[in-house]
């Protein structure tokens, strides 16, 4: 069992002692009276040995660490398998030559992405969690206050919540540049003379975007609100504790185990991985379907299945929310024929937490720009006498609504079932993704 593990299991398990090592140089004999026999070494691991349990398959243990996840979280089975997948990701990145990145969002608040993270960090090796912290306080934090192995080397799983206030406008430079050093193994941060080094999982949550750069080095799990009939157990720390520390602990004994099989599988890339991803992508997939091919039984193919949907989802995503929020704005307008493209940024930019939500009234091109793919342009329109204007019509939209949206109930008074409350809908049917 490595240092890292031993020191993990003393905090979070009482009565765990860690196992004797043989120092360098060994020490000089004792008295007899003072020597530790062979029982009493043993005794000092009865505490570890009595609480793992019966080995088992390790597809039953990541199905156990699933459930446990779900029992407390509404997502998608595709982001499930990626969040389990992560978990052992944090007892087993070392010797990856990529560290495994997570961006959790959401297009509303309260989707539950703090639950997200606080589940993750009960499961995590050696958790270190920090929220709504200004840039500069987290780069003291990172290269001063925190405990480390060594003088230059962050040993914790980062997890970052409400991080729209760690990466505003000023003093982020610095910082994104620091934890975009830590996903791949080589890359050190310099600061003031010293290099650091934070290769390491992390996970991100907040309610604005991630900084580009950083974004593109995540894996993006997007949550949605859980609905009413979700049957959701409330998330508390004291109640959740006990049941993640017994995975934890079976976790540790399995990668234990592990260790050389996995070294030996990272030799070489990951065969079948998805012909669509970018390089980037395949950079941060390729450690978990390293894992997912090590735990066998349906992860290997459930987890190609699902990255391939994540990020697919992740490219189409933003052009999918705009057409649900231009859906709105026609249905709070009354449907009409259309909406002027001055009126229809004014619009949009009212959206809170919506990457449009800092757009001008000169943004017409960026809008045009997302809606190009669904084969929706703008019109030269004119009212009467008045001079001619750009504008959208509501019939270029009704066929990305049909084809993109999930169809809504018909609102008396409405004039089309396309225009109706579209505030609280999926963008995809991830039932249909599956098969």
């Amino acid at each position: 069992m490595d240092p890292y593990t031993e020191d993990y299991l003393t905090k979070m398990l009482p009565g765990f002692e860690k196992k004797p090592r043989p120092q360098t140089p060994p020490p000089p004999p004792k008295a007899a009276g003072n020597q530790a026999s062979p029982a009493n070494q043993e005794q000092a691991l009865v505490p570890i040995v009595d609480a793992l349990p019966p080995e088992r398959p390790a597809h039953k243990l990541f199905d156990s660490i699933a459930a446990y996840i779900s029992r407390h979280l509404a997502c998608d089975p595709h982001q499930l398998t990626v969040l389990t997948l992560w978990v052992g990701h944090t007892w087993s990145f070392r010797g990856s030559p990529t560290a495994v990145y997570l961006n959790v969002c959401s297009p509303e608040a309260e989707s539950g992405k703090s639950t997200c993270l606080m589940l993750l960090r009960e499961l995590s090796s050696n958790p270190s969690f920090v929220t709504g912290i200004s840039a500069a306080s987290l780069m003291h934090y990172l290269l001063v206050d925190t405990n480390r192995v060594d003088d230059n080397k962050f040993e914790s799983t980062l997890f970052l919540d409400d991080c729209q206030h760690t990466f505003g406008p000023a003093e982020r430079q610095p910082l994104l540049a620091l934890l975009n050093s830590g996903c791949d193994v080589n890359p050190c941060y310099l600061s003031a003379g010293q290099e650091y080094c934070f290769f390491g999982p992390k996970a991100f949550a907040g309610t604005a975007s991630l900084p580009r750069s950083l974004a593109a080095r995540c894996i993006p799990i997007r949550l949605y609100r859980r609905k009413p009939s979700d049957p959701l157990v409330r998330f508390s720390q004291d109640t959740a504790r006990e049941p993640a520390l017994k995975l934890v602990i079976e976790l540790v004994s399995w990668v234990s185990r592990s260790r050389q099989a996995l070294d030996h599988l990272r030799e070489n890339a990951p065969p079948l991985i998805h012909p669509g991803l970018t390089p980037r992508e395949q950079s941060c997939a390729e450690p978990l379907l390293h894992l997912a091919d090590l735990i066998g039984g349906p992860w290997p193919d459930r987890t190609r299945l699902a990255l391939g949907a994540i990020f697919k989802l992740a490219e189409s995503s933003m052009g999918v929310e705009l057409l649900r929020d231009i859906r709105a704005l026609f249905n709070d307008k009354g449907d009409p024929e259309y909406i002027s493209t001055k009126d229809m940024l004014a619009g949009l930019v009212t959206w809170e937490h919506r990457p449009w939500s800092n757009w001008t009234r000169n943004s017409g091109q960026k809008l045009a720009k997302l809606l190009h793919p669904f084969g929706i342009t703008s019109q030269g329109l004119h009212c009467g006498s008045e001079t001619s204007f750009k504008g959208y019509l509501f019939k270029d939209f009704q066929d990305a609504w049909e084809r993109y949206l999930p169809p809504i109930p018909v609102r008396s008074g409405t004039k089309n079932p396309a225009g109706t409350n579209a505030g609280t809908e999926f963008p995809f049917d991830f039932n249909k993704m599956r098969g």
